[in-house]
């Protein structure tokens, strides 16, 4: 008899997602939602066209751009109109993480083979650089043109099997068109990009990771392929150039998974954080170790303070401490919180220095810090809250509101069948915040007033 696994498909059917502690008002009472503040799928304002299902996403530094994981493809829009831009394609596995360079929305990376379960040792792992406005010039490829090269070649194959006695049937035709479309469209795609830079190397993929500088300047990656071994040994990081990405530094150290990286907005510290049970702080201008906190657990992610004097950052049982980078007495504040140990991979300063946000899988203040938007796996759904106003709204994944909207994304039995996606974008443009939730499906956006 098989073992029996719980999957994540049945965990998303049978439980919902509830907040035992809700942000509450000035009298105590919980957050009462905003006027058109509690919507789900069905609801949304738009759901941009993509050529196929989302598996993660990221906005350039200006919002005038974003870009979406499409399998092995990126789909760039233009988030004025959410038109498609271009899709580039170059990529020869799934796209696992993907950043704009901050100061310049034509200049993207993207990479693939990053976690080591993923990596085959006949193809490294690759981080590609785009230029986007060169991308759009090159000739492209297209659907209807791949289809009728791929249906030439299949009767010409025909033809000659015929010669030789031999008859490709309709079916054998049909496969044989597929197959030939594909690698056609992937030998294509491969030499399309046979002028873009290429690192064999690995971006960090954490939550929420900070994989550029921020002024653009530099860029922070993995060498090569993630170690196997069981054992301590070396995962160094290199700083880069985005001149012309070549390295500057290499930090050694880690003996373990590097889960999340970041820089000081003051650019002279860089941060990483290990499954190695330490967080290090680097000269980012140097290149040596300037702190090295180690911790009972696994580490998750972290944040510099907007003023650089202080790091937080999470482990494994949600515990949070704050590190006073320039103080004598390192370890500044450590919380503990009641009940289970539960991971807690996201983080998020507050612009006045004085308030965190930690939670999963995403969390961000926006609107001057009025307001916390928080992404998390488990749910599949974007909620946000107005510290100021101290209302809140909830943008729900299918079928776990009540409604006629429901009805799309539930079974005989009433369990929701959508799943969680992969994440959400937030664009603050003018007086309107625009939630982009990355589903399982599609994206869909969502659009919040904000006050004068």
């Amino acid at each position: 008899m098989k073992p029996y696994h719980y999957t994540i498909e049945q965990l998303y059917r049978d439980w919902r997602y509830a907040v035992e502690k809700d942000f509450v008002t000035a009298d105590g009472k919980p957050f009462p939602y905003a006027p058109d503040g509690h919507l789900q799928w069905g609801k949304e304002d738009r759901k941009p066209s993509l050529s196929g299902k989302p598996r993660d996403a990221c906005l350039s530094g200006d919002g005038k751009r974003a870009a979406i994981v499409v399998d092995k493809r990126i789909q760039v829009i233009d988030t004025e109109t959410w038109e498609t831009i271009i899709v580039l394609k170059g990529h020869t596995r799934p796209v696992d993480g993907l950043a704009f360079k901050p100061n310049d929305s034509n200049i993207l990376v993207s990479s693939e083979g990053t976690d080591a379960d993923q990596i085959s040792h006949d193809a490294e792992p690759t981080i590609i650089v785009w230029d986007i406005d060169r991308a759009k010039e090159a000739p492209r490829l297209e659907g209807p043109d791949l289809n009728a090269i791929s249906k030439a070649a299949t009767t010409v194959t025909a033809s000659k099997l015929e010669d030789l006695g031999l008859k490709l049937k309709d079916p054998g035709k049909a496969e044989l068109e597929i197959a030939l479309a594909s690698e056609i469209d992937r030998i294509m795609a491969k030499q399309g990009i046979a002028d873009n830079i290429r690192i064999c190397g690995r971006l960090h993929i954490g939550h929420q990771p900070e994989i550029f500088n921020p002024s653009g300047t530099q860029m922070v990656y993995s060498p090569g392929y993630a170690p196997e071994s069981d054992e301590p040994v070396s995962w160094d990081v290199v700083i880069c150039s985005t001149d012309d990405f070549k390295p500057i530094l290499t930090l050694k150290g880690h003996t373990d998974d590097i889960k999340w990286s970041g820089w000081s907005p003051d650019e002279t510290l860089l941060a990483t954080v290990s499954f190695g049970k330490t967080i290090r702080i680097w000269d980012a201008v140097q290149g040596h170790q300037i702190h090295c906190f180690e911790t009972d657990h696994y580490n998750w992610a972290g944040a510099f303070s907007l003023d650089s004097q202080h790091f937080v950052a999470t482990d494994r049982h949600g515990i949070i401490r704050v590190y006073a980078l320039h103080a004598e007495e390192t370890l500044h504040w450590e919380f503990h919180a009641e009940g289970p140990k539960m991971w807690r991979p996201s983080v998020a300063w507050h612009p006045n220095g004085t308030l965190v946000a930690i939670g999963v899988n995403e969390v961000k203040f926006v609107d001057g810090g009025n307001k916390l938007v928080v992404w998390m796996n488990g749910d599949g759904s974007i909620e946000m809250f107005d510290l100021r106003q101290e209302v809140k709204w909830r943008f729900g994944r299918g079928g776990t509101e009540d409604g006629s909207e429901a009805e799309k994304w539930r079974d005989e039995n009433g369990k929701v069948t959508s799943e969680a996606g992969s994440g959400m974008l937030v664009l603050e443009r003018g007086r309107k915040l625009t939630l982009a939730s990355v589903d399982f499906d599609g994206v869909r956006l969502w659009s919040v007033p904000l006050a004068d």
